[in-house]
C-alpha cells in the first residue's frame, strides 16, 4: 500500500522487535532494583504513551511516528508478559513451576486470540456500519457486496471503478 519493498517494510518493523527484547531485558533488571508493582506501572503507562501516540496517526503523519507508537507498545508488552510470568512461576512450588509456566503461556496466547477476535468483530461492525452510510451511489451489486465484505476488497475494486469513487469508497 505504501508501495515498499519487502526489506524496506521488514526495516520499518525491526524497532518494535528490538523494542520488545529491549523492554523484557530491562524490566528484569529494573525489577531488581525498584518494586516489582512500580515496574509494571511503568510500564503499562508506556504501553498507554504508545497507544495514544499511535491513536493519533493519520495518512499525513509519517511511518516514523506509528513505528514510535508500536515500538513503546512491543516495549511495554515485553516488559508486563516477562514480569507476570515471572510472578506466576515464582509463585508456584517448584515441582509445580513447568504446569504453572505452561497454564500462564495457554492464558496469554487465548487472551491474545479472543482480544484479535473481539477486536476485529468490533472492527468489522464498524466498518461495514461506516461504509453502509456512505457507500457511493451507482456500484455494481457485486462490488458493493465485496467492499462491505473487506477493505481489502474495497481497494481491490480500484481498477474497475473511476478514481473519485476509489477514493470515497477506501476511505
Amino acid at each position: 500500500m505504501l508501495g515498499m519493498s519487502s526489506l524496506t517494510a521488514a526495516l520499518w518493523s525491526a524497532p518494535s522487535f528490538v523494542g520488545m527484547a529491549a523492554g523484557t531485558t530491562a524490566a528484569a533488571a529494573l525489577a531488581r532494583r525498584i518494586r516489582l508493582g512500580l515496574v509494571i506501572i511503568g510500564a503499562l503507562v508506556l504501553a498507554a504513551s504508545g497507544l495514544a501516540l499511535i491513536s493519533g496517526v493519520r495518512v499525513d503523519s509519517g511511518l516514523a511516528v506509528l513505528v514510535t507508537g508500536s515500538t513503546a507498545m512491543a516495549a511495554s508488552v515485553g516488559a508486563v508478559v516477562a514480569l507476570a510470568t515471572d510472578l506466576v512461576v515464582a509463585s508456584a512450588p517448584p515441582e509445580r513451576a513447568g504446569s504453572a509456566s505452561a497454564l500462564s503461556e495457554t492464558g496469554t496466547e487465548l487472551g491474545g486470540a479472543l482480544g484479535m477476535a473481539v477486536l476485529g468483530s468490533v472492527d468489522v461492525a464498524v466498518y461495514r456500519a461506516e461504509l453502509t452510510d456512505t457507500m457511493p451511489a451507482g456500484l455494481p451489486p457485486e462490488t458493493a457486496a465485496a467492499a462491505r465484505d473487506t477493505l481489502g476488497a474495497a481497494v481491490a475494486t480500484e481498477a474497475d471503478l473511476p478514481r473519485q469513487t476509489v477514493t470515497r469508497l477506501a476511505v
